[in-house]
Order: structure tokens, then sequence, then C-alpha cells
């Protein structure tokens, strides 16, 4: 795998683990303020369920015995209302929206565990029961206004005296019953458990983010760790080989193997060495070949006529020459390039073209290597 592609997954990783983290942010957040607004219509429908009971003992009282009741809210310090049917109707309906908007938030709507769906079920049976119950009692406290609503005096008795409203009294006893001890009191412990369902699930969240973390953080840190010492692992190789064939050790090559980088940079070292080794040998050879051609008495002309075959001979040059400078023999004047060795075929080289290029280099004490590709 290529280093280039390795960092990229590297910084893949530690992106994927940003945005993952973000997304738990959001979904955190999310549940948290989900969990909260529900509580919160929770316990507003509460509240309306108080004004509801409240408001219906007060229109009753104020049904059946009035002066009474008005004369025991002076001395409570407490300002006489005639509660009438419709406003307690009107607060029914408060409640009945509020206990909607609770039950049908995302966040109760969005249970999953078992207890809680039992328990929102049975939230909703008692709710419906609870409203067939005051639907029931708003129809008999209709019933006993449209008959005794004109009276002033000695209501209370009237309503007593006639056996038709007795059941009416154990139908208000029941009904206060079920809303209040049983029905409100469910609702308390339902919205008491939803909050500890909130705070679990807020919780599960902050565990799942914590792990997410910690694994990409263990990740990372990781795969940098394997990288990094991959990297030096092969570092140290190059090191070595190339010591090694400085000194003019060809013998062994770049152990590296894979496709990255360092692969690719081993295979062309490992090419390099053997180029290497091949001049080393052919200077060997060429050396040799110059060495047997010598003898006690060969001139210089000789010597280098033998210098420029052996190139020939030895490499896969077409053609060698040896240009030296000097004047003739007996002539004064400018120094000058003089070819004085020749060997192989150089019908291709346009020495005059040549001449001036050699003196430039020659003048500058810079070598020069001419080389032609064969065709």
């Amino acid at each position: 795998m290529k280093i280039r592609t390795r960092l990229m997954l590297l910084s893949l990783v530690f992106s994927a683990g940003s945005v993952v983290f973000a997304a738990l942010g959001v979904v955190a957040w999310n549940r948290v303020r989900s969990i909260n607004s529900a509580i919160e219509k929770g316990i507003e429908m509460q509240v309306r369920s108080r004004d509801v009971h409240s408001l219906m003992k007060d229109m009753v009282f104020d049904l059946f015995v009035p002066k009474i009741y008005g004369q025991l809210k002076s001395y409570t310090y407490s300002p006489r209302s005639n509660v009438t049917v419709r406003e307690w109707k009107s607060a029914v309906y408060d409640y009945q929206n509020a206990f909607y908007s609770f039950i049908g938030t995302q966040a109760t709507l969005g249970v999953t565990d078992q207890k809680m769906l039992d328990q929102y079920t049975t939230a909703n049976v008692m709710h419906e029961r609870a409203m067939l119950r005051l639907e029931k009692l708003e129809q008999s406290i209709s019933m006993i206004v449209d008959r005794v609503g004109s009276m002033e005096d000695d209501r209370f008795n009237q309503i007593l005296a006639d056996e038709e409203f007795i059941p009416f009294f154990s139908e208000f006893r029941d009904t206060t019953f079920y809303f209040v001890d049983n029905f409100e009191s469910y609702m308390n412990y339902f919205i008491k458990e939803f909050r500890a369902y909130g705070d679990a699930l807020q919780m599960q969240t902050y565990v799942i983010y914590a792990l997410v973390a910690v694994f990409t953080a263990l990740a990372g840190i990781s795969f940098s760790l394997y990288t990094a010492k991959d990297i030096t692992s092969k570092i140290h190789q190059v090191e070595r080989a190339i010591t090694r064939v400085a000194k003019g050790d060809f013998s062994e090559s770049m152990g590296i193997t894979g496709h990255d980088e360092f692969g690719d940079l081993a295979s062309q070292f490992n090419a390099l060495s053997l180029d290497l080794k091949a001049n080393v040998d052919h200077i060997l050879k060429l050396t040799r070949a110059v060495g047997r051609s010598i003898a006690s008495d060969t001139s210089m002309e000789s010597l280098m006529q033998n210098v420029v075959h052996s190139i020939v001979q030895e490499t896969q040059a077409d053609a060698s020459f040896l240009r030296a400078m000097g004047t003739d023999e007996g002539s004064t004047g400018k120094t000058i390039l003089k070819l004085r060795a020749v060997a192989g075929d150089m019908r291709g080289i346009d020495m005059d073209l040549l001449q001036p290029r050699l003196e430039s280099v020659l003048s500058a004490r810079e070598s020069l290597l001419l080389t032609e590709a064969p065709l």
C-alpha cells in the first residue's frame, strides 16, 4: 500500500471519527431536548388535571351549597367564584389537549423499552377511562343544573330529597377518586419513570460516545505507529544499502518488497546497483585489456590507440576517440586539440562541429562524455 494511501486512510479514520462524534453529539442533544420537552409537557398536563379536579370541586359545592361555600371561602380569604359547567368543560378540554401533547411527543412515541411501552399503553387506557367518567359526570351535572339551577333557598335539602339525584354523589366520589388517586397518581409515576428512562438513554449515548472516541483514538494511534515503524524500518534498509554500495559492495540487493514508494525505490536502486556493477566490471576488463597490450617499448600513440580500441571492444560504443592538447612538431603558435587516436565507425560524428565544444569544455576544466544511442 502506498504511503500516501496510508496517510489518506489515517486522515479518513480521524475524519470519520470526527463525523461520528458530531453525529452522536447532535443525537444526544436532540434526545435530551426531546425528553426534557416531553417532561415539561407532562408537568403541564398534571397542572391541567389539578385544575380540572379543583374546578369540579368548586362547581359541585357552588351547585349544592352556594351560600355556605361562599362564606367558607370568605373566611379563608379566598374570593368566591361561581364555577359554571362551561368553565369546567373548558378546563377538561385544556387538560385533554395537554395529555395528547405529552403522550404524542417524539420522545414518548420513540420509546423502545418494553416496560415503558407497557406503562405507555396503561396511561392511554386509564386516560380513556378517566375521560369516560368525566363525560358521564358532565351529563349528570347538566341534568342537575337543568332541574335545580334556578333554586336559591334550601337547594341541597331538595336535591337530597329527590332519590333520582342520590346516585350522583357516589358517581362524583368515584370519579374524583379515580381521577385524582388513580389516574393522576399513575401519571406522576409514569412521568417519573419516563425521566429515569431518558436519563438512562442519555447515559447510554454518552457511553457510546466514549467508546467511539476510544476506538477512534486507538485505531488512529495503532495505524500511525505501524506506519511510522514500517517507514523507519525501510529507511534503515535504504541507508544500509546505500552505505554498502558506496563501499563497492554490489553483492546484495535492497531487500524491500511491496507496492509502496519504498518498493519502487528498492526496484530502481537494485537496477542502479546492477548497472554500477556492470560498469565496474567493464572498467576492470578494459583495464586488463589495456594492461595486456602495453609493453615496455610501447609508444604513446600505440597506447592511446589500444585504449580506444579496448573501449570499443569491451563496451557497446560504436566509436571511440582521444584528443589531446598540442601542436604539430616543429611548429609554434596556439595550442589546439589534436585527434590522437580513433577506433570504430566515426562517420556519424562531425569533428569540425565538435571541435569548438571540446575546446570550451577543456577551457572550463569540465569532463565530457559523448554518447549516442544506437539506432
